[in-house]
């Protein structure tokens, strides 16, 4: 009899062990499927016939409605409501992707000042190729003599040796004097593919080196078209000097990557603090990576940090800071480069003027626009059509792993995307389950626990009794 109670006892002890396990098993095990009506909101997918993977950037709206940054609560389903595979790929910063430099050869033009007088030892050379006449033109700009001579009246690049269409070119020029650099110079770029009929690539383009109190602003970059000849003419504005040094071809990047631009809400403006803030809202959660000033005055200039933030209260992380400006020219305006840093979801974001100068605006707000790549998604044709990508959803109350099985697939295996992927379109937008989406559902009642508590609560009861039993048995031996 002893040792049937022991055993009896020891199985009890078991079983009360597992039940706690049980019961949280139970709670985690409750669930069921996404259906679109999950959703806030959806978009019918135009895709073509025949495709297996398709590619699609995201929309500025669906930014605007995913409940969460990390753009968990996106799904896509097929024509019978059955969700799909699908995964995101980050957009292409077209600032780090320009990270290609080649430099190109450049000769002076004769103008107010010819290569003699410049210092340049030119050599040029003609010959036949399968691809025509081919001109090759040495030249050794290290025997240059600085400051000699007062520049010519443009300069020959040959590109014919770049492999890769050039996205940008970058120009660096000496400096000296009392002014510094070179100051404004209107430039225009011809185009041509034998060296003897010209046409225009770039109308006009300025390039900018001015000092002023402490203060610098340089663009020495002139954005290319995306088609052009193998040698270009720079042929500068009557009465300017630019004495070049060296011009780099920045390649890389497929130049239709461009930002896409979204202004942000002005929220307030503070101008009791010791700082001048301005306060803005996105209204979204965009991968932002550059932003850019709209001033509400001409000829301004001002020094500001940028920062921002996930939440209303929580903390503020700087993004960036540097010079911003707007300059009318004869001609057009001149703004400065837009302020680059890694991709922030943040949706509130702060200005804070540094320095103001002489020409910072006192009075009307300034503009803040917010510069992002759209997410690439990639889904699969699974199910017949029409396709439908659902956002926004408050049944995904923890953390979903986003899936790289198919960014992986599609970069693993050694072939081209245009081969693999094929592009599809937002068509119509549709509200699903509207705003009440959005709100996390009411949780059922947890029968499952309350039944595996009551046979946990039973369990103890069935050991009290064997225990008070056992201890009857001993004391009736005694």
């Amino acid at each position: 009899m002893k040792g049937g109670l022991w055993q009896h006892l020891l199985k009890a002890v078991l079983l009360l062990c597992w039940l706690p396990l049980l019961a949280t098993a139970g709670g985690a095990a409750w669930g069921e499927a996404l259906r679109p009506d999950d959703f806030a909101y959806g978009y019918l997918l135009e895709t073509p016939p025949g495709g297996a993977i398709y590619r699609l950037g995201l929309p500025a709206s669906v930014y605007r409605e995913a409940s969460r940054s990390d753009l968990a609560d996106l799904r896509v389903f097929n024509g019978a409501a059955e969700p799909v595979a699908h995964g995101l790929r980050r957009g292409i910063r077209l600032e780090q992707d320009l990270v290609k430099q080649l430099k190109v050869p450049f000769f002076p033009l004769a103008g107010s000042g010819s290569a003699a007088e410049q210092g340049f030892s030119l050599d040029l050379r003609l010959g036949q190729q399968n691809q025509g006449t081919r001109l090759r033109v040495e030249a050794d700009a290290s025997t240059a003599v600085p400051g000699k001579g007062k520049g010519g009246r443009g300069y020959l690049l040959d590109l014919s040796e770049v492999s890769q269409k050039p996205a940008a070119l970058e120009f660096h020029w000496q400096r000296g004097g009392s002014a510094g650099g070179p100051g404004v110079v209107a430039v225009e770029l011809l185009q041509s593919r034998d060296l003897n009929r010209w046409t225009t690539l770039v109308g006009r383009a300025s390039l900018v080196d001015l000092e002023y109190h402490g203060q610098r602003v340089v663009r020495r970059r002139i954005e290319l078209p995306r088609f052009h000849q193998p040698y270009l003419k720079l042929i500068l504005e009557q009465g300017t000097e630019l004495v070049l040094e060296r011009v780099m071809a920045l390649s890389g990047a497929d130049p239709g990557q461009s930002l896409h631009w979204t202004l942000a809400a002005a929220a307030t403006r503070d101008r009791a603090q010791p700082v001048e803030r301005f306060d803005y809202s996105s209204g979204g959660h965009f991968p932002v990576s550059a932003v850019r000033l709209l001033f509400p005055g001409n000829n301004t200039a001002l020094r500001a940090r940028i920062s921002s933030r996930r939440d209303p209260d929580g903390p503020w992380h700087s993004r960036c800071q540097g010079l911003f400006y707007r300059l009318e020219l004869e001609g057009g305006s001149l703004n400065g480069d837009p302020c680059s840093f890694g991709p922030s979801r943040d949706p509130f974001w702060r200005l804070e003027i540094l320095d103001q100068g002489n020409g910072a605006p006192r009075d009307g707000a300034i503009g803040l626009e917010l510069g992002w790549h759209p997410d690439e998604l990639l889904f699969t044709a699974q199910g017949a059509p029409p396709y439908l990508l659902a956002v926004g959803s408050g049944k995904l109350s923890r953390e979903a792993p986003r899936s790289e099985l198919l960014s992986q697939l599609v970069a693993g295996k050694g072939w081209e995307e245009q081969e693999l992927l094929t592009t599809a379109t937002v068509g119509q937008r549709r509200e699903l389950g509207g705003s009440a989406a959005l709100s996390p559902p009411v949780p059922p009642l947890p029968w499952r626990q309350w039944i595996l508590w009551g046979v946990l609560l039973s369990g103890l009861g069935l050991l009290a009794w064997m225990v008070r039993g056992l201890w009857r048995e001993l004391s009736g031996r005694r």
